[in-house]
């Protein structure tokens, strides 16, 4: 918005705090709606977020291929794609719990160098391109995912679709360490690109504001890094990374690895019972690392 930006972001990322740190959150929203209705600043800059690692919804479908460990894990209601981890999934009862992780393990291709799903389970990242398309998976906590973000946003005058555009990723991959191919990432930067530009051409031509969360914002780090920089500079407005490592440092990805991952709240599987699946993802393993370029990323 304009010389006003500035406040704005500031506004927006007071959201992203406890509610017992928010002192100044709600007049400065205030102040930034009555510019918006105003006009001030010559409009609003497109908005593409980038949520937390357990946001982004995934779905899955099984072929022939699929040789579960437990027979009752290949028989899914209906036939097709199914949602495999949704804000629905921590209904799940013990039995098809124990088929989640199993169906969410990822192995390494030593010929591929990468990383990929099991023989048989087929995944996709639904609602790309939509900001309300990843949430929290805690019932209890609705406002977790940049629920509540979203919600501020909406009173400022941006629409979902029109000004306020979303990017969810498969929270198993991680961006690719120097020298190291990611099939899903150069499909994911592509799709990236395409998107802002959209989102920029349905405003006038102005650049977007990039804003990833936790995970989220070092997804948007590796994305802005492997942009061309005169694509970069038409495009990208301001790159925002709100707490995009763990807080605790390497202890809480070590503690993790050896105990499992409480983020994916699943009740009938225990944090120990998803251990074995959390050891099989990409981002179990990850860490930030120099400047890279991903495979495909100079071919936008």
């Amino acid at each position: 918005m304009g010389a006003t930006l500035p406040g704005l972001l500031s506004a927006l990322l007071l959201l992203l705090l406890p509610a017992s740190l928010r002192v100044r959150d709600q007049l400065l929203l205030a102040s930034h709606r009555r510019e918006a209705e105003d006009g001030i600043g010559g409009g609003l800059h497109p908005i593409v977020l980038i949520p937390g690692l357990s946001c982004p919804d995934l779905e899955a479908r099984l072929t022939d291929a699929y040789r579960p460990l437990k027979p009752g894990c290949s028989r899914v209601e209906g036939e097709g794609w199914f949602g495999l981890w949704t804000n629905r999934t921590w209904e799940l009862d013990v039995e098809r719990a124990e088929c989640f992780v199993e169906q969410m393990r990822l192995v390494y291709d030593p010929v591929l160098g990468d990383f990929r799903n099991l023989p048989g389970v087929e995944t996709r990242v639904p609602y790309f391109g939509s900001a309300a398309g990843s949430g929290s998976k805690i019932p209890t906590h609705p406002e977790f995912c940049m629920g509540a973000l979203r919600s501020a946003l909406g009173r400022l005058g941006y629409r979902e679709g029109e000004t306020l555009f979303g990017a969810p990723y498969d929270p198993r991959y991680a961006p690719p360490m120097p020298g190291q191919t990611s099939q899903f990432y150069s499909r994911y930067f592509r799709q990236m690109a395409r998107l802002i530009e959209d989102a920029s051409e349905r405003n006038n031509g102005r650049p977007a504001i990039v804003l990833g969360h936790s995970f989220g914002g070092a997804v948007a780090l590796e994305f802005v890094r492997n942009a061309p920089l005169q694509w970069r500079d038409r495009f990208v407005k301001h790159l925002i990374t709100v707490a995009p490592t763990w807080s605790g440092g390497y202890v809480r990805p070590l503690t993790a690895f050896v105990s499992g991952l409480d983020l994916f709240f699943i009740p009938a599987a225990p944090q120990l019972a998803m251990r074995s699946m959390w050891r099989t993802f990409e981002t179990a393993v990850w860490r930030p690392y120099r400047p890279r370029r991903c495979l495909g990323a100079d071919r936008w």
